[in-house]
């Protein structure tokens, strides 16, 4: 159970279960009953939002997946389409870094750079991200073999 909805849950408790007691007693139900009715009311109410609540969306890590997974389909549809390595303005070779798959992430970089017209400013940009990416592979390999 979320915090929220725990709180609505106890919000919607305190204005309704004085009100649910009072009719019981203006209905003539002795004082043990109303309370009983109220108590069943109440663990009702909690047993209905565990059972009806939402479960949580897909991580970070999912809907990154799952974003990777679009952009190789229209990779594979338009292979010499620059737009084919973005969706939602999401570049490829950004969330393969920022999900530490660098290698990818510089093969991706490397494709896009020859297949897109770029201006000078976004070539030498991505001539910077792709060389740091080769350095941090190649430290990465270092430290493997050590």
């Amino acid at each position: 159970m979320t915090y929220a909805s725990l709180l609505a849950l106890l919000a919607a408790l305190a204005f309704t279960l004085p009100l649910i007691a009072q009719l019981a007693g203006l209905a003539g139900a002795p004082r043990h009953v109303s309370i009983g009715v109220t108590l069943l009311l109440t663990a009702a109410g909690f047993l209905w939002v565990l059972l009806t609540r939402s479960k949580e969306g897909p991580s970070d890590e999912q809907m990154a997946q799952q974003k990777l997974d679009q952009i190789s389909e229209q990779r594979h549809i338009r292979p010499h389409d620059p737009q084919a390595f973005f969706v939602n303005g999401e570049f490829q070779g950004d969330l393969l870094r920022k999900h530490g798959r660098n290698a990818e992430a510089l093969a991706a970089i490397e494709t896009y750079r020859l297949l897109a017209p770029l201006s000078e400013q976004e070539q030498q940009q991505l001539s910077r991200v792709s060389e740091q990416l080769r350095r941090e592979l190649n430290v990465s390999s270092i430290n493997e073999e050590a």
